[in-house]
């Protein structure tokens, strides 16, 4: 009786490349988006603090 080699998946080779390539860039794009709200969050505190401060 021959053996047929069956695939761990039914996905290409290419298809899990494509797959991973597109997970690492969602994860970069979520770690800019993140920095950058960092960057505009503290920039408004700044902003608040130096008119609370020149208000008084």
């Amino acid at each position: 009786m021959q053996k047929i080699d069956e695939p761990e998946s039914f996905e290409t080779d290419n298809s899990k490349y494509l797959k991973w390539i597109i997970y690492i860039i969602i994860f970069i794009a979520i770690i800019i988006f993140k920095a950058a709200a960092k960057k505009e969050i503290r920039d408004n505190a700044n902003e608040e603090i130096e008119r609370s401060y020149n208000g008084r």
